[in-house]
């Protein structure tokens, strides 16, 4: 297994911003070391994604066109194959027509369509999703959010910040 660079135990005789920055060092070292792994599975994922997606290439275009000729064979020979009925099982699989009832715009896009249907008031016909606007509470008076069951906290909380990654710690300098 590969040395881990562990951080040696203070002895509680260093000052406590030594002790922070020595544990700060070793976070450093750590977030590197995931990082380069991360990096690694990001490629290796790429490489085999490059890999599927040449080897799927002709597999999809095959089955794209098995696809067109299956619908032009059941479209041209409709009357034939579905006579009385909308779909047909067979040995490999079925096959048939589904009716759709589908809504479309006339003469505009759906943008238009939404601001028209806004304008009218017919809500119904939009969808709409809502949600809290946090920094906006965050702005308002202590009344106004005890109103909608808010209040405002506030807490102390810890944060660190990592300088650039330094070199990784070695048996040597741990030991020091």
């Amino acid at each position: 297994m590969a040395n881990m660079g562990s951080i040696p135990e203070t002895t509680g005789d260093d000052p406590p911003w030594e002790e922070a920055d020595r544990l700060l060092r070793g976070l450093s070292d750590l977030r590197r070391r995931l990082s380069e792994l991360e990096e690694e599975l990001q490629q290796t994922m790429a490489e085999a994604r490059r890999r599927q997606e040449v080897q799927a290439e002709p597999l999809n275009r095959e089955m794209a066109r098995l696809e067109q000729s299956l619908a032009a064979l059941a479209l041209s020979r409709k009357a034939e194959m579905f006579t009385g009925r909308r779909s047909v099982a067979l040995t490999h699989g079925g096959l048939g027509f589904r009716r759709a009832r589908e809504v479309e715009p006339v003469r505009q896009g759906w943008n238009e369509v939404a601001a028209r249907l806004h304008g009218l008031g017919l809500s119904e016909g939009l969808r709409m999703r809502v949600e809290v606007n946090r920094g906006a509470l965050r702005r308002w008076t202590e009344d106004r959010l005890a109103q909608v069951g808010v209040r405002r906290v506030e807490r102390d909380r810890f944060w660190y910040e990592l300088k650039a990654y330094p070199i990784p710690l070695d048996e040597k300098e741990a030991a020091e």
